[in-house]
Parts: structure tokens; C-alpha cells; sequence
């Protein structure tokens, strides 16, 4: 398809026609001159002169015609590309840093609008919702539900559709190969929430809610593709996960990454889970019903919470429920960490157009005689500083486009190599709205560094600039104003992200040197899970069979070559995943009444792990080997859970009941706390079981080690897991400095990028100062060497040069400091252990920035005070 522009196509048909009447009239003078006489030769000769300069005759007619404008513009763009040409240098580095700028502001606002911005991918996703439990006295808040609370929210017509899940690993086995896999047990109110159609076969539907021995699987399309290579008769074909053969009837987009990102989905089956309100762990996620609010939705569930907790009291007292919006609650506080950096990537650009301003400034002076000539042969003052916008335009355009490239590699390597607990990052790209913003950037950076250049280019005194020879004229005071508030502007810019990055640099160095409970050095950690079909009986695990396999584990790994030491438990420390129960810990007073209860975490470790993890034992014993099935039942607890409970009181030989058993157990010994989620978070209360006498199916295993790198164990220690049992593979092989790092990676993001943005600040302004304060010595060069010819030596020089340098310096620490302490409020729930306003911080920041710009004007200044005076006397 061809597509035509009238207003091209028509200014091309008035050059012809001009030209062609110009040619017209040249030769119908030349025929009069001839019949009066006057030779052909000569005829031309004169008809020209009379006629004029043609092209003088053709800009007043396109003047006139409305195509002027077009013309001076291209003009102008073929002056400016020559002028470039003749000064690469200048232009080479006014390109990188407008193409840094405005690349670091487009790829952080891709991300901002990917994850904050950009609706969900699914049909009418302001209606979609999570079901949040909170319990006020136990301190729950954003918590899951039970299936019996659900099947109750569901029947209640509150929702348009409602459903629940919950994922965790699962054994895969295909041709005789089992692989574990992340899968997701849900039922079909998830499906018809989020509004999600079948890529193939169908979903679950409300027969397939009904726990069942044979529940049906959905495959999304990266598993179905990956392991079964999208073949259609997949489609109703068994598959066998976790020892049972499952019907495979449908395949779905690989839609919920937001939440563990499973790759199958399975009804739910027969189990205690599924009638026992007490077992909270499902997660929800519903749609309101349309025309109806929020807040209506979640008024009718406060009252639906009253009437469950007054019908069932053991198990809802105090147990209500809050609607949060989907893409809220996935985002949490991320929001808060990504606008904090999208603030500071602006500032950087602001930095970045005071630079560049700068050096368009300084270019315009050294032009001073071109522009005065230009505006001797009668170019007009808006004429000059069209010009000089214009060249301020093509470079902010070329630093557009080299920012769009550095923000598209940037969002490259943040997808792959980013944190990856970052909501919806494989969403992350440079969309058509981030390219507007390269665009809009590269207007306003080109007009915001444009305008005081070509203001004061195009008020330049005629006289002084044809006279004055760049060198030694002497620089108009208005214009070094303009230079300094430029500068200023770039140390407040660089004070603040300097100061922001302080504060969350500091705050990571404490979260980093947290007291965990546990040594993470020289430490294996890796999960196992016990299939249903193998393990159970019925509704139970089969205890003997599940203590018969961990010990059997744990002997085999621990006969390893370098493994000192080896432990099982149901969760890696520090954010690692795994198995987290919270039950109420009924403590038994002495007359045997309950003394109230804890509310804590409840696991089953081997005899070894205490030691393993290098948990230290405040008091009393630990597990031994004769602490098993036959022998009286014991608990260890922690610190926390002393405090709690007994304050300063002897724990050792109390007696506490958890919650499900009949039978107490007695308080052995007491530990240290052990951080288990985040490091900034505290150490809940907790009872440690012997998995003798508790054995659990879902283990975490660690390995302590003498080899620098734990993992280089990994491949050995799956060969003797798979000699126990061939069809349960070890999964999650990491070290817990590994695990750490992993809890950390949102915290190193945000603070790594944060210090990245001020040291480019810093530079950039560190760069600024020495340009402005270079080129004023070289302009100032004839009145230095009349100082040092009247006897003034070159430490007064030198101070001449500091002063002029660090006033300016201070001047910008003084406004930064308005504006860091504007952000440290901001900064203030993103601090751990930090003061917003930390003394340190702020006493450190402009030490920096003052040692910065003293070397920055130190070069200058000793240029200036080794001026040769004859030399500098001989220019004039």
C-alpha cells in the first residue's frame, strides 16, 4: 500500500511550477533585450542582473507560501549534523550521558508499569479479589483459610465465583523417570475467577470440587509443552503424580506465576484437610459479582465471619476475613521499593540535563564569534537560537534511541538475573508506553538543555562577540551564574541519592549481619516429599514406614565423604520454604488444668539438627536417641516462647500439649531463636518434636560440611536419597547462604540500584564541577597571568579557584540536604534498624561530596596558578 502526503506532494509541484515561471519570465526579457537590439549573450547577462540572486527570489516565495519554516528547519538539521562532524568528541558525550539518563529512567518505568501500572491479564481484573484471614489475638494477619470456611463462603452468593488453593511439590513420573515439580491443588472456582479459558480439553467443574481417591489434573501449556510435547492425545490420558495415576483433562495457560508459578493443577482429593476447619492453609481468590462493590462484599463476609465464629466456636472464635485487590496484594510492599527508585532514576535525569545544559552552555560560548558573524549578515535572534535548539533536539533524539537499546538490554538482564520474588517479572518489557516516554524525555531533555544555551546565544552582545576572542574576554557575570546554578543543581540532585543510598545501604548491612539463630556457612540444604500413594493409609501417614525411610536417609547421606554432620527437619530457616505448622501449645499447669496456650510453630527434627544448624542450647538437654517411640513424649522450645509464656520463669519439666494430640509432652531443654521467614522479622515461638516420635512426611534435610561449596555434594547426596527410594528425588539443592541471598534479593535490588543511580549522580556532577571550573580558568587565563605578574603567588590563585569551585559545592550540599531529608521520610519503611535520619549518614554524605569537589577543582586551579604570565600577556 502506498500512502501519500498532499502537503509533500504539493510543495515538490510548487518548486516545479516556480522554477519553471522563474525560467519563463528570464527568457521573456531575454527575447525583449534581443528585438531591442542587444546581443543573446548579453540579453542573458542582463536579464539575470535585473532579475537577482534566484535563490533569494525563491526563499521570499516559499516565505510567502508557507513551506519557509520546512526549509529552515532542514536546514537547520544539515548545519547541526555538520557541526557535529566537526566536534565528535563533544557530541559523542553529549549522546552517552543523555543516552544513560534517559535509558535508566525508560527501563525503570518499564518495570513500574509492568508490575504497578499494567492491568492483570485477565477479563476484569478490578473484580478479581483475595480472601485475607486475620485473628487479632494470635497476631494473623493476611493469613489462609480452611476448605470447610470456603465451602461456607462459596455457598453464601456473596461472590460470583469463589475458589481455593494451595501448592507444594510433587513427584512426576514419566517413562519411568519421576521429577518434581511444583503443582498446585485448587478447585474450579479458581479457574472461573480469574476468568480463564482452556487452551485444551476443559477445567475442573464443580463435580471435580468433591474431594475424591481419583482427582482429575489440568497441565498448563510450559508443562504440557516441555514434558509431553504438546501432543493432543495427552488429553484424557493417565498420568502419575505422587504414585497415582491421574486423568489429564485439559491444559490451561501458565496463568498464576504470581504464586509459586505451578506447572499442574489437581482437584482435590479425599483427606482430613478437606473437613477440619483448624487446618488453615488454603489460599483464595474470587470475583465480585457485577454492579456490586468492594465494600459491600466485604461487609456481607464480616457478618458471614460473626455467624461461623458463633456456630463454631473451637474453630472460628475470633477468626475474620478482608478482601484485598488482586493485583494489590501481589505487588505488596514492592510498590513502595520500585516508586522510590523510579524518583531517584528521575533525579539522575535531572543530573543528566544540568550536565548536558552545561556543556551546550560552554559550547555556546566558544561560539561567540560564529554566532556574532551569523547575526552581523543579519540572522535574526530567533533565528540563532532555533539553531541551537535544534542541535540540542538531534542529540536528545540520538540519545533516545541509544537509551531505548540500553533500557531493552537492561530489562534483558533484569529478567533473567533479577530477583526473582519481583511480582511479575516475566511480564517486564519496553512497551509502547515506554517508548513514548524515551520520546517525551528526549523532548524535555532536549528543550530543558537547549533553552539557556539558546537564550543566551541569541542575547549575545554583537560588538564583544566579534572582538573578544574566547580566551581572554572576560566572562559576563550572568552567565556564570547561570554555569554555577547549573552545577548546584547537580550536587542537590547527587547530595539526595547519595544520601538515600547511605541509609539503604546501612540498612542492608544490618539486616546482613542479623543474628539468624543458626550458622548458614558450609550448610546443604535440600526437601523431600513422601508420595500420598506410598505413605498413607487412608487419611494417614503410616508412621513406622515414615520413620523407617527418614532414618534410612539420614544414615545414608551422613556415610558421605564430607558430610560431618546431617539433620531432617520441615523447613530451611532464614526464607527457605518448606513446611510451617502454627498451632496453639496448650501449657498444663501442675494441677493439670490449661494455663493458657502459645501460639507457635510446631516442628519435627532429628536428634542431630540442633547441631547441625549450630543452634546453641540455653538450658536443659537435647534430643537423644532414646528419645522414640517408646519412651515418654518430650519437646524442646525456644527462647521466644519461654518469654511468652513463662517470662523469667524454669520451663524445664513443664508440660505442653499440641494442638490435635491427647497426650503432653515435657520440656526437655531450651534453645535460641531461629529466625524463620525474613531476617528483619522476629523469631516466633517454637516447639521442636523428635521426629522419632512425630515423623513428617515433608522433609528438609542439611548437610554440614567441610568443603568450601556444599553444593559440589549435591550430585552424591541425590545418588544415595535415590538408593532408598528410586521414586523420591531430592529437590531445591541449595546452600543457606544461597537461601539468604534468595530472602535478600529484594533488598539487594533495591540498594544496589539506589547506590548505582547516586555514583552516577556523583560523577556526573564531580565531571560538571570540573568542566565549568576548566573552562574558567582557560577564559580567565590573561587575568591569572596579570595576578602572578603583579606578584601574586599561586597558593592565592589556587584559593581563588577553590573558593569560586567550593562555593558552589556547598551551596548544592546545603539544598540536597532539604531534599535527603524529604526522602529518609520516605525511605522510613524500607530502613531495618536504621534511623531515617542517621547521624552517621548524613555527617558522611557531605564529607564525601566536599572531598569530591576538591578534587574536582583541584586540576583547575593548579593550572591556573602554573600560568606562564608572558605567555599569558603575548595572546592579547
Amino acid at each position: 500500500m502506498r500512502f501519500h502526503f498532499p502537503r509533500l506532494s504539493g510543495r515538490r509541484r510548487f518548486e516545479r511550477d516556480m522554477a519553471e515561471e522563474m525560467r519563463l519570465h528570464l527568457e521573456h526579457r531575454v527575447e525583449d533585450l534581443v528585438r531591442s537590439g542587444t546581443l543573446r549573450p548579453e540579453a542573458y547577462r542582463l536579464a539575470r542582473i535585473e532579475f537577482g540572486a534566484a535563490e533569494s527570489v525563491k526563499e521570499e516565495c516559499r516565505s510567502s507560501s508557507g513551506f519557509g519554516w520546512l526549509d529552515e528547519i532542514s536546514s537547520d538539521c544539515r548545519f547541526t549534523c555538520r557541526m557535529l562532524r566537526k566536534s565528535p568528541a563533544f557530541a559523542l558525550v553529549a549522546i552517552a550521558v543523555l543516552g544513560v539518563g534517559i535509558g535508566a529512567c525508560t527501563a525503570m518505568f518499564s518495570v513500574v508499569n509492568s508490575v504497578l501500572l499494567r492491568p492483570l491479564p485477565y477479563p476484569e481484573p478490578d473484580r478479581i479479589v483475595r480472601i485475607l484471614t486475620n485473628n487479632p489475638p494470635l497476631r494473623i494477619s493476611n493469613g489462609p483459610t480452611s476448605y470447610s470456611d470456603f465451602r461456607d463462603w462459596s455457598d453464601s452468593g456473596i461472590f460470583a465465583s469463589v475458589g481455593v488453593y494451595h501448592t507444594s511439590r510433587m513427584i512426576v513420573s514419566i517413562n519411568g523417570q519421576s521429577e518434581p515439580v511444583i503443582g498446585a491443588t485448587g478447585t474450579s472456582g479458581v479457574f472461573s475467577a480469574l476468568g480463564v479459558s482452556p487452551l485444551r480439553g476443559r477445567l475442573f467443574t464443580s463435580d471435580d470440587d468433591r474431594p475424591s481417591d481419583a482427582p482429575v489434573v489440568v497441565l498448563t501449556e510450559r508443562f504440557w509443552r516441555r514434558r509431553l510435547g504438546g501432543n493432543e492425545p495427552q488429553i484424557g490420558s493417565p498420568l502419575r503424580i505422587d504414585g497415582r495415576a491421574l486423568t489429564v483433562v485439559g491444559v490451561v495457560p501458565a496463568f498464576l506465576s504470581f504464586d509459586g508459578d505451578p506447572e499442574l493443577w489437581i482437584a482435590p482429593s479425599n483427606g482430613s484437610y478437606t473437613a477440619m476447619r483448624l487446618y488453615r492453609f488454603w489460599h483464595t481468590v474470587a470475583r465480585l459479582p457485577a454492579g456490586g462493590t468492594r465494600q459491600q462484599a466485604q461487609e456481607r463476609l464480616r457478618q458471614l465471619c460473626s455467624r461461623l465464629a458463633s456456630t463454631y466456636p473451637d474453630s472460628n472464635k475470633d477468626w475474620g476475613a478482608d478482601l484485598a485487590d488482586l493485583k494489590d496484594s501481589l505487588v505488596g510492599e514492592t510498590r513502595a521499593q520500585l516508586l522510590v527508585l523510579l524518583g531517584s532514576v528521575f533525579l539522575v535525569l535531572l543530573v543528566v540535563c544540568a550536565n548536558v545544559a552545561t556543556l551546550f552552555l560552554v559550547r555556546a560560548t566558544a561560539r561567540e564569534r560564529e554566532i556574532a558573524v551569523r547575526a552581523a549578515i543579519g540572522a535574526s535572534r530567533g533565528r540563532i537560537a532555533r539553531q541551537l535548539l535544534t542541535e540540542c533536539a538531534v542529540i536528545a533524539a540520538i540519545g533516545a534511541v541509544v537509551g531505548a537499546m540500553i533500557a531493552a538490554g537492561a530489562i534483558h538482564v533484569l529478567r533473567e538475573r533479577g530477583p526473582q520474588d519481583l511480582p511479575r517479572l516475566e511480564e517486564i518489557s519496553v512497551d509502547s508506553r515506554a517508548l513514548a516516554l524515551a520520546a517525551s524525555l528526549a523532548l524535555i531533555t532536549g528543550a530543558f538543555s537547549g533553552v539557556a544555551p539558546a537564550v543566551y546565544g541569541a542575547r549575545k552582545n554583537l560588538h564583544a562577540g566579534m572582538q573578544g576572542s574566547g580566551r581572554t574576554a572576560t566572562d559576563s557575570g550572568r552567565k556564570s551564574r547561570l554555569r554555577a546554578a547549573l552545577v548546584t543543581a547537580e550536587v542537590a540532585c547527587s547530595v539526595v541519592l547519595l544520601a538515600g543510598a547511605g541509609l539503604l545501604g546501612k540498612s542492608f548491612w544490618a539486616v546482613m549481619h542479623e543474628d539468624l539463630g543458626f550458622r548458614p556457612d558450609h550448610l546443604l540444604t535440600l526437601f523431600l516429599s513422601m508420595p500420598a500413594s506410598r505413605y498413607m493409609d487412608g487419611e494417614k501417614y503410616q508412621t513406622e514406614k515414615v520413620r523407617q525411610y527418614v532414618e534410612n536417609v539420614v544414615s545414608s547421606i551422613k556415610s558421605l565423604p564430607g558430610a560431618d554432620r546431617v539433620a531432617a527437619g520441615m523447613y530451611v530457616p532464614g526464607g527457605g520454604g518448606g513446611w510451617t505448622i502454627w498451632q496453639r501449645l496448650h501449657i498444663v499447669g501442675e494441677s493439670g488444668r490449661d494455663e493458657g496456650f502459645v501460639h507457635g510453630l510446631n516442628q519435627a527434627v532429628t536428634t542431630d539438627y540442633f547441631r547441625t544448624l549450630g543452634i546453641p542450647v540455653r538450658t536443659g538437654r537435647l534430643f537423644t536417641a532414646s528419645d522414640d517411640e517408646h519412651s515418654p513424649k518430650v519437646a524442646v522450645v525456644n527462647r521466644a516462647f519461654v518469654v511468652e509464656k513463662f517470662g523469667d520463669g524454669n520451663p524445664l519439666g513443664r508440660r505442653v500439649i499440641v494442638e490435635g494430640e491427647r497426650e503432653p509432652r515435657e520440656i526437655v531443654g531450651v534453645v535460641g531463636n531461629v529466625k524463620v521467614e525474613m531476617p528483619t522479622g522476629p523469631a516466633p515461638p517454637q516447639l521442636y518434636l523428635p521426629q522419632a516420635q512425630n515423623p513428617a512426611p515433608i522433609l528438609a534435610i542439611f548437610v554440614r560440611s567441610r568443603l568450601k561449596d556444599p553444593l559440589l555434594l549435591s550430585n552424591a547426596v541425590q545418588r544415595r536419597i535415590l538408593d532408598v527410594d528410586r521414586d523420591i528425588p531430592a529437590y531445591q539443592f541449595r546452600t543457606a547462604d544461597q537461601v539468604l541471598a534468595g530472602t535478600l534479593a529484594g533488598r539487594r535490588f533495591l540498594t544496589g540500584l539506589m547506590s548505582g543511580f547516586a555514583a552516577v549522580a556523583v560523577l556526573l556532577a564531580v565531571i560538571g564541577l570540573y568542566g565549568v571550573l576548566a573552562y574558567t580558568v582557560a577564559h580567565r587565563t590573561r587575568e591569572f597571568g596579570v595576578r602572578l605578574a603583579l606578584g601574586a603567588r599561586g597558593a592565592e590563585v589556587i584559593a581563588l579557584v577553590l573558593r569560586q569551585g567550593l562555593t558552589m559545592v556547598i551551596a548544592g550540599v546545603a539544598a540536597g540536604f532539604l531534599g535527603a531529608f524529604a526522602l529518609s521520610r520516605v525511605l522510613t519503611t524500607l530502613l531495618y534498624n536504621v534511623s531515617p535520619h542517621d547521624t552517621l549518614v548524613f555527617s558522611v554524605v557531605p564529607l564525601i561530596i566536599s572531598l569530591a569537589g576538591v578534587l574536582s577543582c583541584w586540576l583547575p586551579a593548579r593550572r591556573a596558578a602554573n600560568v606562564d604570565p608572558a605567555i599569558a600577556l603575548r595572546w592579547e
